[in-house]
């Protein structure tokens, strides 16, 4: 029989009326190997800590708190390696049913209810929920900078730190134009 992580929570050992308070750092191996597998693609993870609370009300458990992570990124524009820092907050329901009003049927989930995930069995997987919240906490395509100039296509120059030594592409149509002299008064 394997060992269940740490990450995963009896909803016994949740009292109701007072939270259950939680926390996990990158010394913790199953933390981090949720910080890793989110960081995926965007790099690989330096240090983290999640602060949860799982407060357990009838039909739902709330896991609220704060997580936050460094990683180890690479620029999307101009290929530099440089730290990420990702400090999101977390307000995420779970429920034990996805039923209608009648109690018998499913409803449809809407924009309003992407915070809540379902409760299957006995258990809570606070990792499947981190890994979420860690996913939306990071941007698309992450930069060193906002202003950052990339690469050059052409010369493959890197535009921060020196110019674009490309000629200027000239279109032989317009060259009749060039010849033309402006008065400046």
């Amino acid at each position: 029989v394997m060992a269940k992580s740490p990450l995963v929570i009896d909803l016994d050992r949740i009292p109701e009326g007072e939270p259950l308070a939680l926390s996990f750092d990158d010394a913790l191996p199953e933390f981090v190997s949720v910080l890793r597998s989110a960081a995926e693609g965007q790099g690989t993870c330096v240090s983290g800590r999640a602060d949860l609370e799982l407060e357990s009300w009838p039909g739902r458990i709330d896991v609220t708190g704060g997580l936050q992570a460094d990683l180890d990124a690479t620029c999307a524009r101009c290929l530099v390696q440089f730290s990420l820092k990702v400090d999101r907050k977390i307000v995420h329901i779970l429920v034990s049913t996805l039923e209608g009003p009648d109690g018998d049927e499913e409803i449809e989930l809407h924009s309003n209810d992407l915070d809540r995930s379902l409760i299957t069995g006995t258990t809570v997987d606070l990792g499947a929920v981190l890994r979420e919240e860690l996913l939306l906490g990071m941007p698309m395509k992450a930069t060193c900078t906002d202003s950052c100039k990339g690469i050059c296509g052409g010369c493959g120059a890197e535009l921060n730190t020196e110019p674009c030594i490309c000629e200027p592409e000239t279109d032989e149509r317009w060259s009749a134009l060039a010849a033309l002299k402006t008065d400046e008064n």
